[in-house]
């Protein structure tokens, strides 16, 4: 017995016609569209990892000369992260390098550190290092010295004892954060600092200074 040959349904009319016309969109105008999207995700991809940049290229950027400076902008934005620093550790500290106008002046157990710079000699993590006040990168012309950009101090409401002195410097073309809590002077006229072991300091004011 021959069995009866099947026509086509609508349905099957339908939707092989809807096959065509999507193959025929593709081959027209639709695979330039999905190339084009894939280019557009690949650049966000590419901008993502140009932004996130690795530990070795960031040092890489950091020891490049610069003529990168502390300016007003940055100075503003340290300020803020100071004033929550301040809160956050139960201190108030105030900047005193650069000054503004009719500022008071640094007392730091009778030491201001931006008019008596020569009074001392310094050490850093106890090896010898020179300072100067300079909001230029490039004003740090050897390895031993540290070029302070900004000072900060609570030593008008500290306990006494228990003030401290923070110099954000730029060292090797490279910004860290130097503290001192000594409160009086040493038979070989020596102040000593050491780099801060806030971490989240030291790692907002390199951001900062280096627009991360």
């Amino acid at each position: 017995m021959k069995r009866k040959r099947e026509r086509p349904t609508r349905s099957n009319i339908g939707l092989l016609f809807i096959i065509l016309l999507a193959l025929v969109v593709i081959a027209i105008g639709g695979w330039p569209l999905f190339f084009n999207h894939q280019n557009l995700k690949s650049s966000s991809e590419q901008s993502d990892y140009h932004g996130l940049q690795s530990t070795s290229e960031i040092s890489s950027s950091s020891n490049s000369p610069s003529t990168k400076e502390f300016s007003t902008s940055k100075i503003a934005k340290m300020d803020n992260y100071m004033a929550d620093f301040s809160t956050y550790m139960g201190q108030d500290y105030k900047r005193y390098y650069p000054q503004t106008q009719n500022q008071a002046k640094l007392n730091f157990y009778e030491f201001d550190i931006t008019t008596d710079l020569d009074a001392f000699n310094y050490y850093v993590d106890n090896e010898p290092a020179t300072f100067r006040l300079g909001l230029n990168r490039n004003d740090s012309s050897n390895n031993n010295d540290y070029n302070i950009v900004s000072v900060y101090s609570d030593a008008a409401t500290a306990p006494f004892a228990g003030a401290h002195l923070y110099l954000l410097t730029i060292h090797n073309n490279k910004p860290q954060v130097l503290i001192t809590m000594q409160n009086q002077g040493m038979p070989d006229n020596i102040m000593y600092f050491k780099h801060t072991e806030n971490s989240n300091l030291a790692s907002s004011f390199a951001k900062i200074y280096d627009d991360k």
